[in-house]
């Protein structure tokens, strides 16, 4: 994309010092050959100009389309991991089997939420653009978070009190208060980890607004995030299923 744009700006000044050099000879008649060799340099240069700006807008459309998507898929994400976030509450607060809550742990690992690579990797196609300002608090933005360390703090927690529980049914050596102690510390790293994951789903949603005033998709956001939700219920629907068994 970049190639392009660089094409389009050398391509148009020689094309018009080729017409000025035409118009030059033209002026003070020294060679129709060499005025009629400028013009056709100069239509040649014109119309490489025409392709690479084409080909500009293209990989311009192609580029915004690719961001919007992600921004997309990653709003998914986050409203997926929310969802399994707030079963993992409720089951600690119910003291359900580790072995559960930890299945649901694996479950939020493998969304695998927010990649900023997904979404930054074309920022400096657009550096003296109008976007700019977009790009910047987009990159910002996504390199203030890392919802897998979240999710791996989580699921470190959850296996120490795992540990503790397997350790106690052999040989007890934890009261009933170390062990409340463990689950209300799992409690807390998760309401943190939510709370930071339902902030990001809104930034999220506000990133893809203004994404699409630099872009009209196919698919407007209303629309697509119906289907985002449905996905999203059918993820809910498979826990509820899960804690039933």
């Amino acid at each position: 994309m970049k190639i392009n744009k660089i094409t389009v700006q050398i391509t148009l000044l020689l094309a018009v010092i080729s017409l000025a050099i035409s118009y030059i000879i033209y002026c003070f008649k020294w060679s129709d050959f060499w005025q009629n060799a400028m013009l056709g340099v100069f239509g040649s240069l014109l119309v490489a100009a025409i392709v690479s700006f084409v080909a500009y807008i293209h990989d311009k459309g192609k580029i915004l389309g690719t961001i919007h998507k992600n921004l997309i898929l990653m709003y998914q994400q986050s409203c997926s991991l929310d969802v399994v976030l707030a079963c993992l509450a409720k089951n600690l607060e119910t003291k359900m089997t580790t072995q559960k809550i930890l299945a649901e742990v694996e479950i939020a690992k493998k969304i695998d939420a927010l990649k900023p690579t997904q979404t930054i990797l074309t920022y400096s196609s657009f550096r003296k653009s109008g976007i700019n300002n977009f790009f910047l608090g987009l990159l910002n933005f996504m390199n203030s978070f890392h919802m897998e360390t979240m999710v791996g703090n989580i699921q470190i927690a959850l296996g120490e009190f795992q540990i503790m529980i397997a350790e106690n049914q052999i040989s007890p050596q934890y009261n009933d208060l170390t062990l409340q102690a463990k689950r209300d510390n799992v409690f807390c790293i998760l309401s943190v980890t939510k709370a930071m994951n339902g902030y990001i789903s809104s930034m999220l949603e506000n990133q893809i607004i203004v994404m699409e005033k630099f872009y009209k998709p196919e698919c407007p956001w209303e629309d697509s995030k119906k289907y985002v939700m449905a996905e999203v219920q059918t993820i809910q629907t498979a826990l509820q299923n899960m804690n039933q068994r």
